[in-house]
């Protein structure tokens, strides 16, 4: 398409997305080898380094695009189950209080982890605390790769000492002194730091054994004073330790021989299709309580950001890919790596671990390889948005540029509570991402802060900028040009923006999130709610996607892929995706992802 063609297309609200990429500049090589002559402060250096940037400026605001496309997304819809390797250690010969019933809870285990498709080690009788870490431990964790889930399940003596919990080998004793406490017992705190090490996808740890707090003294000595201190929560990466008591408390078994009260409901709620963990935690705890009489009550402490199914429902992993295939719509460096922080156990894990191999982000480009822009604010229909079933019409902006679809609103900005109070360019500030949507010239500087070598440049239809500032009757933007960051200056084009008409306000629906992933919403609610503005006779002259502010990032990432899942199925129920924008962190009062049409 030719540029005035695309540049006529932005009377519509719609700018296609263009990437440009630096032709190989050899002038740079031959320049760079004059400039080591000079000093590091020399003012002749800084006259020389500025042409070098300017002529390699231009290798990239004019290189040809046909290089520059992303992959496509179907590149990256290979599903690959995360490898699952499990650790299960049973103790069970302590020559003054053994556990006979070891051998049946670690059989029980092993058979339901199979069965989930872990590769299973197991280990009985541990000796001590060398060899329980350089025979056993080690030797697993090297097995260990990126995304990897792991859980190691241990059956044993165990106890609670200030902040940390011990695992029992089988020859220990605690007849030590207080001293040799680390020397004798392995924290579990160890177990989990070492685990981290691998950066697998999510590390499980299910400990059954007793929490209670455990005193020792020198021979003759008085007992020393231990604060009864909770488990520590520094817990690094997605990390779940599930214990099979509270702190300070004992676990138990039915009777001699029989598995214990933990190990029997774990692998009860293991298995069931489409249970998310946070449930099976729930059940497991109401498991326990309830067959030991509230005698022993688990505890879990966690710290993960991801949802994790050890058996994921038909309806699960459907959700699944299609909240993947709508990261790799969206195409930007935050929402693959939401859907990745969300869903470590995902197949398409993998995927989003290569796809961010492929496009590797630098601290001055967060966008991605893909993002469509528009010349309407995404906050105008939220600040028109007035129920009373008259046509509106959207302000563009004045400014020879286009903003990114889906904006991020800092909470450090103040958002305009009126459409018809402020000037398109003051909304236009609001947006991080911008493009050039016609030739325009542009002062640039290699520094901002040196007024030597400022030289007007044109920039070309479809250069990224970024725009931090507003300055009076000038757009203060930045751009990366030949690999350095420069400060853009131009004018605006006008002070009275064209306006395009969208129809009145249809009607505006808060969705709930999905009950088969809680990071998409309910399809057949949204498809309810948008069919009958899809009927002949109607069309559908925008649509106006929020989020809620929030301060929980782990929220805050939830609201944000369901803001994309949305966007993905209106576009899969026939809705262009010129016609949507989103904005995520409007503090209004909404209480979940919303939608607003406008339309006829």
């Amino acid at each position: 398409m030719p540029v005035a063609a695309e540049i006529d297309s932005t009377a519509r609200g719609e700018v296609p997305a263009r990437k440009f990429v630096p032709w190989p500049c050899a002038a740079s090589r031959q320049w760079s080898a004059h400039l080591r002559v000079f000093g590091k402060d020399s003012r002749a250096r800084h006259f020389l380094a500025f042409p070098l940037a300017l002529a390699c400026a231009f290798s990239v605001l004019f290189a040809s695009e046909d290089n520059a496309q992303p992959a496509p997304a179907a590149n990256y819809l290979t599903p690959i189950a995360p490898r699952r390797l499990a650790l299960v250690i049973g103790n069970a010969a302590y020559p003054d209080s053994p556990l006979p019933s070891a051998p049946l809870d670690v059989a029980k285990v092993r058979k339901i982890l199979a069965a989930l498709q872990f590769d299973v080690t197991a280990v009985a009788d541990v000796n001590n605390w060398n060899e329980l870490v350089n025979s056993d431990l080690v030797p697993f964790l090297n097995k260990v790769e990126e995304g990897d889930i792991v859980v190691i399940y241990y059956f044993g003596h165990g106890f609670s000492h200030g902040a940390d919990n011990f695992l029992v080998p089988v020859k220990a004793t605690t007849a030590i002194p207080e001293a040799k406490l680390y020397d004798v017992f392995l924290p579990e705190r160890t177990i989990r730091e070492m685990a981290s090490e691998r950066r697998p996808g999510m590390t499980l740890l299910f400990l059954d054994a007793c929490r209670a707090v455990v005193q020792f003294t020198d021979a003759g000595a008085a007992p020393p004073l231990i604060a009864q201190a909770v488990p520590s929560e520094n817990l690094p990466g997605d990390i779940i330790v599930s214990y099979a008591s509270d702190y300070g408390h004992n676990a138990f078994a039915p009777q001699q021989g029989v598995a214990s009260y933990f190990t029997d409901a774990l692998v009860d709620e293991l298995p069931s299709p489409g249970r998310e963990l946070g449930m099976v935690e729930l059940r497991l705890t109401t498991d326990v309580e309830r067959e030991s009489a509230d005698r022993q009550s688990p505890y879990f402490l966690q710290s993960r950001k991801s949802v994790f199914y050890f058996s994921p429902s038909l309806e699960t992993s459907s959700a699944e890919l299609s909240l993947w295939k709508a990261a790799l719509q969206a195409g930007t460096y935050t929402a693959v790596e939401d859907f990745l922080e969300a869903n470590r156990g995902s197949a398409y894990a993998a995927d989003a671990r290569r796809w961010k191999s492929d496009h590797p982000a630098s601290s001055d480009n967060q966008i991605g390889p893909r993002i469509t822009y528009t010349r309407v604010s995404p906050l105008i229909p939220e600040l028109v948005w007035k129920p009373d079933g008259q046509p509106v019409t959207f302000p563009q902006l004045t400014a020879p540029l286009a903003v990114a679809r889906t904006l991020e609103v800092d909470p450090k900005r103040q958002v305009p509570s009126s459409a018809s109070t402020v000037s398109s360019n003051a909304l236009l500030v609001q947006s991080d991402a911008a493009l050039v949507v016609q030739n325009t010239v542009a002062r640039i500087s290699p520094d901002d802060q040196n007024r030597i070598g400022r030289v007007n440049i044109r920039l070309p239809f479809g250069q990224q900028l970024s725009l931090p500032v507003e300055s009076g009757s000038m757009i203060k933007a930045s751009a990366d040009i030949a690999g350095q960051r420069h400060t853009v200056v131009f004018r605006r084009t006008s002070n009275t923006p064209a306006r395009i008409g969208v129809g009145r306000p249809e009607a505006e629906i808060v969705l709930a999130s999905s009950p088969n992933l809680p990071s998409t919403v309910d399809p057949g609610a949204l498809r309810a709610f948008i069919a009958p503005m899809l009927a002949p006779g109607r069309y559908i002259g925008w649509v106006s996607i929020s989020t809620p502010a929030t301060s929980d990032q782990w929220l805050g990432r939830l609201y944000r892929l369901q803001a994309d899942f949305t966007e993905y199925l209106l576009e899969q129920m026939g809705v262009a995706e010129a016609k949507i924008t989103i904005v995520n962190g409007l503090n209004d009062g909404v209480s979940g992802v919303r939608v607003r049409v406008f339309g006829n």
